[in-house]
């Protein structure tokens, strides 16, 4: 049997989330993203941590497929932050076995441009 995480390493350690911040603007949040394992599958939540204060346009979007077949859904949410503060864009419950696939991004707009990214990927892909 094939392990996307060796036994005993915990999910943790399989997401690997790439921050795209725009230079030459003013950064007023970084987004993140967490997958934790839950009962029958994972919980994914779109996070966002203030670096100054502002508003943004936060936009959380996953794409799942596997053998019981495919879901896409989204999030989003206007979101005011400030400095250090933690905001949840979203969560989702999403049943999660070992050959499933699941692709999770974040885009942060400020007055349509973008200003931040992450994107993360779990399991095998077809």
């Amino acid at each position: 049997m094939k392990h996307l995480v060796e036994p005993g390493f915990g999910l943790g350690l399989a997401i690997a989330v790439a921050i795209q911040p725009v230079t030459g603007f003013a950064q007023v949040a970084v987004p993140s993203i967490e997958i934790t394992p839950s009962a029958g599958g994972i919980t994914v939540a779109g996070i966002l941590t203030g670096m100054g204060a502002g508003k943004v346009h936060a936009r959380m979007t996953i794409d799942k497929s596997g053998p019981a077949g495919t879901v896409a859904t989204s999030q989003s949410r206007q979101i005011d932050v400030s400095n250090n503060s933690r905001e949840v864009i979203g969560t989702t419950g999403l049943s999660f076995g070992p050959e499933a696939y699941i692709s999770v991004g974040i885009v942060l707009t400020d007055g349509g441009t973008v200003i931040g990214e992450a994107n993360t990927t779990l399991g095998p892909r077809d």
